[in-house]
């Protein structure tokens, strides 16, 4: 029988590394011009560890050293499109925004959640293509 328990509890203590140095993204925002108009791109903690597995996996060419600067990177990255839903969801999102990075083959995905009128956005996933 085979014992990964070792390489499980590293990549656990990996993960939460990462994830603690995102967590100053938490209190950041990100303002961006989107379809003529300024929207403001916020963090979240779900979202954040969605986007370290993406770092290496979805989005190849992200380092997982990155990731705590993930507001500068977006603040340089150039928008791209926006595009309503093309499945139905169990979460609120209603809309994406995609967004360029300045510098290499990597797209921002920012998730567009509308409640009672209010529209919040945040950094949701980070990929090297865009459907």
């Amino acid at each position: 029988m085979h014992n990964n328990t070792n390489s499980d509890s590293a990549k656990i203590i990996e993960r939460k590394k990462y994830l603690d140095e995102m967590k100053p993204l938490l209190e950041k925002e990100v303002k961006k011009d989107a379809e003529g108009k300024v929207i403001v791109v916020k963090f979240k903690s779900n979202a954040n560890k969605h986007i370290y597995h993406d770092a290496g996996g979805r989005a190849k060419e992200l380092h997982r050293d990155e990731l705590k600067k993930l507001d500068i990177a977006l603040d340089n990255a150039i928008f791209v499109k926006s595009a309503p839903l093309y499945k139905n969801r169990k979460d609120s999102i209603t809309k994406f925004y995609y967004f360029k990075d300045s510098e290499r083959e990597l797209y921002y995905n920012v998730a567009e959640i509308c409640d009672k009128g209010h529209y919040e956005r945040f950094l949701y996933a980070v990929t090297n293509i865009i459907k």
